[in-house]
């Protein structure tokens, strides 16, 4: 019983992130070398991206310029530096 009840909050919250509830992304710069990128997505997922490279989370790498890596995510383009992190929340519609 205790691993159904310690269980059921987070499938709950699984739920409801995945059926189109609130959504939220959180993309850090990692480090910028070599024409890739290294970023940590939602504190959880470490990626290397080179230009063109979509992560299964949906952060897209568009281009590094000027020393920072230019990000598509969640329907929207952002520019972050080395260390910099960016973040974007989405409400469902309908």
């Amino acid at each position: 019983m205790k691993i159904k009840l310690r269980a059921a909050p987070a499938v709950a919250l699984a739920a409801m992130i995945f059926a189109g509830g609130a959504q939220a992304t959180t993309v850090l710069v990692m480090s910028i070398a070599n024409n890739r990128v290294q970023v940590l997505i939602d504190g959880t997922a470490l990626r290397t991206l080179a230009e063109g490279d979509t992560t299964p989370e949906g952060v897209t790498l568009r281009r590094i310029e000027s020393g920072a890596a230019v990000l598509e995510f969640a329907g929207r383009t952002v520019t972050a530096a080395l260390g910099q992190t960016a973040a974007t929340h989405e409400t469902a519609r309908g």
